[in-house]
């Protein structure tokens, strides 16, 4: 099966899902990189299941502050006024600012708040035309992210450690000259060494208010899989 394929039924069951006609904001997965100490650098890519990918960084300042950038593309097909599918990418990308600390026994918390700014794409109805056209907008974006974690150590082979993080993000979404807002829990897992480290993120977008005459709609779901290398992280968290 072909990566344009595996989009055209992702897109497809997404349309199904949301059935609207209306331009829809894709959250992105959920970054915690629980720093360890400053100096430490982490760059992770992850994907989803339609083959789109995202990419999460984060880097110590210091020894309780961190700054994270993110970027996203989410390839989506469109049906255009003749009724021929069209490849546009949903794109974004995120800064943010943070206080970490480090526990012992492997606990961790941190709280990050930022900003983004993206560009996606929707099939709108044309109410003089009765057809439907490919619509773009600019979309823009503030949130905080709180999160707890706790880091195990574990012997199979080698030396590895387990880190399990669970974040809320509260986001405020503009598209379209109109605001919603959103609660985002997610969990986050890694597993792997000190350097490289499997990463996997699931969540779930919750609409805090309904708007009866919204002009965009928006996808629940949230869920990413990839890699991570780390740079200058501490190993044992005791």
């Amino acid at each position: 099966m072909g990566k344009q394929t595996i989009r055209l039924i992702y897109t497809l069951g997404v349309a199904l899902f949301i059935t609207s006609c209306k331009l829809i904001y894709f959250p992105t997965t959920h970054n915690t990189p629980m720093l360890s100490q400053k100096g430490e650098l982490q760059l992770s890519g992850l994907m989803d299941g339609s083959l789109n990918f995202e990419l999460q960084s984060a880097y110590a300042v210091s020894d309780n502050v961190g700054i994270m950038l993110n970027g996203s593309y989410k390839s989506f097909w469109l049906m255009n006024k003749d009724y021929n599918f069209a490849e546009k990418p949903h794109t974004c990308a995120e800064a943010g600012i943070g206080y970490y600390k480090p526990f012992v026994n492997g606990g961790m918390f941190e709280i990050y708040g930022g900003g983004g700014i993206g560009r996606v794409h929707g099939n709108v109805l044309n109410e003089v035309t009765g057809e439907h056209e490919i619509k773009s907008g600019t979309l823009t974006k503030f949130y905080v992210q709180p999160a707890v974690g706790m880091s195990f150590e574990r012997r199979f082979l080698f030396k590895s450690t387990v880190e399990y993080n669970m974040g809320l993000r509260i986001s405020a979404v503009n598209l379209l000259n109109e605001t919603k807002f959103f609660a985002e829990p997610g969990f986050v897992s890694k597993t792997g060494g000190k350097s490289v480290r499997l990463i996997s993120s699931v969540g779930y977008s919750f609409q805090l208010h309904k708007n009866k005459l919204s002009t965009w709609v928006h996808n629940p779901f949230i869920f990413g899989f990839g890699i991570q290398v780390a740079f200058g992280r501490k190993f044992d968290r005791k």
